[in-house]
């Protein structure tokens, strides 16, 4: 018989989350408190699975759906209850009861949410917790169940047409049986520790820190200046550069002696560490270390001393814009100063020879970074076709477009009412499916015809 328990904060609910559709399944095995919100659930299943939280979510629960409403309070046209007010027992209140969670209405990830048990609390565990799982999350905006099967297809060929432009797209690396749980843990130990607002519960300095790593509060989250968050995928680049190191000492005889090279390296914690060599790969080492960094005056210093070693580490450059600059000026002279940089360190031969796929080169992403970020600096000081014509260079370089330029080319195309070169943007990728995109088409439809079939055409989610 279903055990069935009343709202209190000692009672824990066992969780099977499983995405819907993935073969072999995706799934995660947690542990979390029966009165948290059904946001704050939203929150933990990001960080379980993986997904970066960029998109809208749902829970439907029996033939109710709760998400979180937009800032004027309403829940974007949906019809819905406040996800924020609604308590996980108060919807779900007996084992064995399931219901759907969707993120990302465009590429709609449903997953299966099974209350498996529901058990008092154990003294000394602090939840969420995570108890066991499968196989990596899906990248994000891959085109849903169907597009991520397509895409495993795709990488897991070499000889395929794709593989090239997909493993560009993925930064170049992509282990779909790869999962972490002591990492997904120490996140959700800083979750845990957060109220609603995503700010650290209060806590004396020399109490116990909340995260559960047993040390003072001062001398651990506490000696902070905020909260912990999940790393900063630029980090991701360090083992990337380091595997690229080790590629280019080997002489393959094969594409399948080079697969199995590779899958040598394909755990978690399997990649060897990058050893810096030059005085731009040790700057550029120092600036990762910045990114794992939680202080920011520390961040500054650090990328400030790795200018001391190399002028030319862009990515230098582009951290004082984000850290050190007070206005926005400021941010763009450090912004032109990594464009600088960036074009020092890789040459005119790069710049001329490897247009069409820049972003497959991991040398060349600092200087797209810096150079996007002085785009976005000169739009927002005015500057609007210096800004437009920066995003138009880097599309040149890299027209697979691993940043999301184009949204940005197209709002600003818009915004200016540009309609044919908006158009002509639409149709460099004609086959996006994105809301950007469809949403756009139709607008410029209604513009030029008014209201009608042909507008609603444009737009798939008008019925």
């Amino acid at each position: 018989m279903a055990t069935t328990l009343q709202p209190r904060n000692d009672v824990v609910y066992q969780l099977k989350v499983t995405l819907k559709g993935s073969k072999p399944p995706i799934w995660r095995r947690l542990q979390v408190p029966g009165n948290i919100s059904l946001h704050k659930l939203h929150l933990i299943l990001q960080v379980a699975m993986g997904w970066a939280n960029a998109h809208l979510y749902q829970f439907r629960v029996g033939g109710t759906e709760f998400g979180e409403p937009d800032p004027e309070g309403d829940f974007y046209g949906l019809k819905m209850k406040n996800s924020r007010k609604t308590e996980l027992s108060k919807v779900a209140p007996r084992e064995k009861t399931r219901f759907i969670y969707e993120y990302d209405f465009g590429d709609s990830w449903e997953h299966e949410i099974l209350i498996e048990r529901i058990l008092p609390t154990e003294p000394g565990i602090r939840y969420p917790v995570c108890l066991a799982g499968r196989r990596a999350c899906p990248p994000e905006d891959c085109g849903g169940i169907w597009g991520y099967a397509d895409l495993l297809e795709i990488i897991g060929d070499p000889g395929h047409e794709e593989h090239e432009e997909m493993m560009e797209w993925l930064g170049g690396w992509f282990d779909p049986k790869a999962f972490d749980m002591d990492e997904v843990n120490g996140i959700l130990k800083v979750l845990a520790a957060e109220d609603e607002s995503g700010n650290l519960a209060k806590v004396g300095r020399n109490d116990t820190c909340p995260c559960g790593s047993g040390e003072k509060y001062k001398k651990c989250c506490g000696s902070a200046s905020k909260p912990i968050s999940p790393p900063d995928r630029r980090l991701m680049e360090r083992n990337l550069r380091a595997i690229q190191k080790l590629m280019a000492k080997q002489d393959f005889a094969s594409v399948d002696e080079m697969n199995a090279y590779l899958q040598q390296f394909s755990g978690i914690g399997r990649i060897p560490r990058l050893v810096p060599e030059t005085p731009l790969e040790q700057a550029q080492e120092l600036i990762y270390q910045a990114l794992e960094t939680a202080e920011k005056k520390e961040r500054i210093r650090l990328a400030m001393e790795s200018l001391e070693i190399c002028a030319d580490c862009a990515d230098a450059y582009v951290l004082l814009a984000e850290e050190a600059a007070e206005i926005p000026e400021e941010a763009r002279n450090w912004y032109q100063r990594g464009v600088e940089a960036g074009q020092r360190a890789l040459g005119p031969e790069v710049l001329a020879n490897e247009a069409g796929h820049f972003w497959g080169l991991i040398e060349t992403r600092p200087y797209m970074r810096a150079r996007e970020g002085l785009a976005d600096c000169l739009y927002f000081l005015g500057e609007f076709e210096a800004a437009m014509e920066h995003y138009r260079d880097m599309l040149r370089l890299n027209p697979s477009d691993n940043q999301g330029i184009r949204y940005k080319l197209l709002s600003c195309l818009m915004e200016r009412n540009d309609i044919d070169d908006a158009k002509e943007l639409l149709g460099q990728y004609k086959d996006e499916c994105s809301a950007d995109w469809l949403f756009t088409r139709a607008l410029i439809t209604f513009i030029e015809q008014g209201a009608g079939r042909e507008a609603n055409k444009g737009n798939v989610w008008v019925r």
